[in-house]
């Protein structure tokens, strides 16, 4: 038994040398070519994460010109100073947009020329500019701040079907993280009060309270359901 076991052992051995003699080459082979598979990946994630911090710094340096062009845009004596920082922050936001597309560099820079446009009152490219952050990326903590910036700016060019719209799917929730669906269930029973449809604006406030009590918003849809129940709305019901 001791014998036969030696010899199986032996002929094991036999064999595997005899196969890692006849292919050596194609080892050596496969061996290089994991070796170099290693040593690219790891080049590969390096590269990605030098370019993922510079894209984090791009979006600092454009976070912070747009806080010092807050300032400048908001005393009277500093128009000039304002003037050169809108220069600088558009010339920052297209720089990083174009070298760091799809990042979190990119993402911030388009998010700021939303807020950029918006305090200039330009109504439409801060739009733009906001749904850019909603569409042409995945979806992140500014997909919904940047959509329902969207909506609002809709409302200040008259396009309420689109305000509507936008503050709807913000209010079905289904975009994750979502901190704006109480304010768009406001603002959806706003534009439905203006609409003159006192019944969805009811609708639309007490999805508010009854779904989002803890937000700051749900007093004041708490405040319109009274107004309104006081006048007469929802009688019927």
């Amino acid at each position: 038994m001791s014998d036969r076991s030696t010899t199986t052992s032996k002929s094991f051995s036999d064999s595997l040398i005899e196969f890692l003699g006849n292919h050596r080459k194609a080892l050596l082979v496969i061996s290089g070519v994991i070796v170099v598979g290693i040593v690219a990946a790891v080049a590969v994630a390096q590269i990605a994460n030098v370019r993922s911090d510079r894209a984090v710094r791009a979006a600092e340096h454009i976070q912070s010109l747009w806080s010092d062009y807050q300032d400048a845009a908001g005393a009277t004596d500093q128009a000039d100073q304002a003037a050169s920082l809108e220069e600088e922050l558009r010339t920052a936001i297209t720089d990083a947009k174009d070298q760091y597309p799809r990042t979190y560099g990119a993402r911030r820079a388009q998010f700021v020329l939303g807020q950029l446009e918006w305090s200039l009152e330009n109504w439409q490219a801060a739009q733009d500019a906001f749904m850019a952050v909603v569409n042409d990326h995945r979806t992140t903590h500014l997909t919904a701040p940047a959509m329902f910036s969207a909506a609002a700016a809709a409302e200040n060019l008259g396009e309420l079907d689109r305000a509507r719209e936008l503050y709807g799917r913000l209010a079905e929730g289904t975009i994750q993280p979502n901190v704006e669906v109480a304010h768009a269930l406001f603002n959806l029973g706003r534009l439905a009060e203006e609409d003159g449809d006192t019944q969805l604006a009811l609708e639309y406030y007490n999805r508010l309270v009854d779904e989002h009590g803890d937000s700051n918003w749900t007093n004041l849809g708490r405040n319109r359901i009274i107004w309104l129940t006081s006048q007469g709305a929802g009688a019927e019901g």
